[in-house]
C-alpha cells in the first residue's frame, strides 16, 4: 500500500503578466493579496491535470483520489482545473496550512503604496517606517481573517473539515508578525503527515516557496536539484 503525494505549485498569475505589461494590477484590486490566474494559467491547469493522469498511469500508480489546495484563489483554481479534466470527480478541498509564505516580502508585494506584486517592494526601507495611514488595510489584520472567501467557492467540498492550522496572527502592522521560513517549512511538512493517506494517491496545490520546501523536507535534497517552482511544476 503505497502513499504517493503529487505537490504542484499555481498556474500563471495575473498580476505578474499585468505587472509585465508596465500597468499595476494591485493597485486598484479589491483584494490585491489573492490575485487569480489568466487565461493561459487556466490552460496550464487543465494541462496538469491531463499529464498527471498519464504520469500515474505510466507509473502503475494508483490515479488521483484526493486534491488539497491552499486557500488563495490561484491555487483553488488550479486545483479545480485539474481535476475537471479527470475521469473520476475528485474533490477538491481547502487546508490552511498550505497557503502562501506569510513573510515580510509577501506583504511587501501588495501591502505598500506603489506595490505591485514584486515580492520585497520597497525592501531597504524598513516596515516599522510605514504605518497604518499609508498600508493597506487588509494587511494590518490577522491574515486568517483575509482567507475566507473560499467558503462559499462551490466547486470546492465544503464539507471538509481542515485538518491543519495557521495558529499565529501575521500581520504587516505596527509591530510585524510575520512567518519565519522555519515556520513555513514546518506547517507544509505537518500539512503533509496529516492529509496523506495509506494507499491513495493525493496532490498538494501551493505556491513557489511552500512547493519548493516542501520537496528539501521530503526528499532531503536542495531545491537546485528540483530547479525553479516554475507555473504548475510538481
Amino acid at each position: 500500500m503505497r502513499t504517493v503525494i503529487v505537490v504542484a505549485r499555481h498556474g500563471e498569475r495575473k498580476d505578474y503578466v499585468i505587472r509585465d505589461s508596465g500597468q499595476n494590477w494591485v493597485a486598484s484590486a479589491e483584494r490585491p493579496f489573492d490575485p487569480p490566474l489568466t487565461e493561459h494559467g487556466l490552460e496550464q491547469a487543465a494541462k496538469l491535470g491531463r499529464h498527471l493522469t498519464q504520469e500515474l498511469e505510466k507509473l502503475n500508480l494508483p490515479p488521483l483520489s484526493k486534491i488539497y489546495t491552499s486557500p488563495f484563489l490561484r491555487c483553488r483554481q488550479t486545483a479545480i482545473g485539474a481535476r475537471d479534466v479527470l475521469k473520476n470527480n475528485v474533490p477538491v478541498r481547502v487546508e490552511l496550512g498550505l497557503a502562501e509564505s506569510l513573510n515580510d516580502k509577501w506583504y511587501r508585494s501588495w501591502a505598500l503604496p506603489g506595490s505591485d506584486g514584486t515580492w520585497g517592494f520597497s525592501e531597504g526601507l524598513p516596515s516599522h517606517m510605514y504605518n497604518k495611514t499609508n498600508l493597506h488595510p487588509a494587511s494590518t489584520k490577522p491574515v486568517q481573517d483575509l482567507l475566507v472567501d473560499w467558503k462559499t467557492d462551490t466547486s470546492l467540498d465544503l464539507q471538509y473539515e481542515m485538518r491543519t492550522t495557521i495558529d499565529t496572527p501575521y500581520c504587516f502592522a505596527n509591530p510585524a508578525v510575520l512567518e519565519t521560513r522555519q515556520e513555513q517549512r514546518s506547517r507544509m511538512k505537518q500539512a503533509v503527515n496529516l492529509i496523506s493517506e495509506c494507499g491513495t494517491t493525493t496532490m498538494l496545490v501551493s505556491h513557489g516557496g511552500p512547493v519548493t520546501h516542501l520537496y528539501e523536507e521530503l526528499t532531503g535534497n536542495s531545491w537546485t536539484k528540483h530547479g525553479e517552482s516554475t507555473y504548475c511544476c510538481y
